[in-house]
């Protein structure tokens, strides 16, 4: 680093960068923006410099900044302030929140002249700020505009939302505190976040919501019950999901109250407590439209998992079989969603209710008190047209 601030002022003196040595203990970040506030002074400047340095390094990196910030041209001044807005930026993102046309040649420019930005590829596409860099930009930023950090925080966010980046535009509308287009594009990815496994992340954003815009995008309670439950939190689940079935009903969305009311089902039947899923489930067919195969599939295959354990193996078959029917109906369905119900049959929902007889195939070898339950295992076979089963726990 020596060498280098000897190339910006040639005759600084030993003492000068003993002394910044010692304020900056080595600290490269400092360093690299001590560089660019020395560029063209000379020796007694960058002495002064030097000297008046003091405090944290937070504190040293702030007053060395503002030094190399003031001396930038003002258009240069306004595109680093408005654009750091954002946590990565490409130029097209940078156009649309600053309303100009030339940022590569701006990004590429404050590149060359380490004025704290790192391009994050080597086609030099994507950037971002040095972190610190970007908190004193935001913090002027705010100082000095106001509520339009706001309106650039709302541009960037549609520009993301517009080119379908919905997480960067979830951050984006949640840093403007525009939570009602924050709830709009997490609805977007919520529920694939939920089947991918990401359930900790999306738990982590819906709680950037505050509860009033969560209640009145019940869709996103309920895929925040099936977050819960996805991280064994069955009590936190079951508040988000009584939660969403009340919104649900608000908004005389009966197909959303069905969906509530079997995910209800199905957390009460996973803790053993079979007659209140038996309830629920039944209650989730009442009003499942007609014409939402997805929900009567849903709702149809929680009531036969309660009701073959409780009373009627008979009527629990009936049931799965008409579950089966209406998902084949159904659109709405997922290939995972609709693979687990194709699968879902008559031993398959055995073995549910009667876990001691263990998991085998329907054509393997079973135990002889299993073989003679299974006495019938090819009428539950025809719902896929598969000759092997897999009898899963379910």
């Amino acid at each position: 680093m020596e060498t280098l601030l000897r190339r910006e002022v040639p005759d600084i003196s030993a003492e000068s960068l003993s002394a910044l040595s010692q304020k900056t203990e080595g600290w490269a970040a400092a360093l690299q923006i001590v560089r660019s506030s020395l560029a063209g002074q000379n020796a007694e400047s960058a002495r002064e410099i030097v000297t008046s340095l003091s405090g944290s390094h937070r504190f040293v990196f702030e007053y060395l900044a503002e030094e190399v910030f003031r001396r930038q041209p003002e258009a240069r001044q306004s595109f680093l302030l408005q654009t750091s807005i954002l946590s990565q930026m490409d130029a097209a993102s940078c156009n649309a929140v600053v309303g100009i046309k030339n940022s590569q040649d701006m990004l590429e420019e404050l590149e060359r002249e380490n004025l704290f930005l790192t391009s994050l590829d080597e086609k030099q596409r994507w950037y971002q700020y040095h972190f610190l860099f970007r908190e004193f930009l935001q913090s002027r930023l705010r100082r000095e505009t106001g509520e339009q950090v706001t309106v650039l925080e709302r541009r960037a966010g549609a520009y993301y939302e517009s080119h379908n980046e919905v997480e960067a535009a979830f951050l984006q509308y949640i840093s403007a505190q525009d939570h009602e287009s924050a709830a709009r594009v997490a609805s977007i990815f919520a529920a694939d976040y939920v089947e991918r496994g990401r359930v900790e992340v999306l738990h982590r954003y819906l709680n950037m919501l505050p509860a009033e815009t969560l209640r009145a995008n019940p869709e996103l309670l309920l895929q925040n019950g099936n977050a819960h439950r996805r991280l064994g939190e069955a009590g936190l689940a079951v508040t988000s999901y009584e939660d969403a079935r009340a919104s649900f009903a608000i908004q005389k969305d009966s197909s959303g109250m069905s969906r509530a009311l079997t995910k209800l089902a199905e957390v009460y039947r996973a803790q053993g407590n079979y007659r209140q899923a038996e309830t629920l489930s039944e209650q989730a067919l009442q009003v499942a439209p007609l014409e939402d195969h997805t929900a009567r599939a849903e709702a149809l295959m929680a009531f036969a998992k309660a009701t073959g354990f409780l009373s009627s193996m008979d009527r629990g078959r009936e049931l799965a079989e008409q579950a089966v029917e209406e998902a084949r109906k159904s659109d709405g369905l997922s290939a995972l969603s609709r693979a687990k119900f194709y699968s879902v049959t008559w031993p398959n929902l055995l073995v549910a209710w009667r876990p001691d007889l263990g998991g085998e195939t329907c054509t393997g070898s079973l135990a002889p008190r299993a073989r003679r339950t299974f006495s019938n295992c090819g009428a539950g076979l025809h719902l896929t047209g598969h000759t092997t089963f897999i009898l899963a726990r379910i």
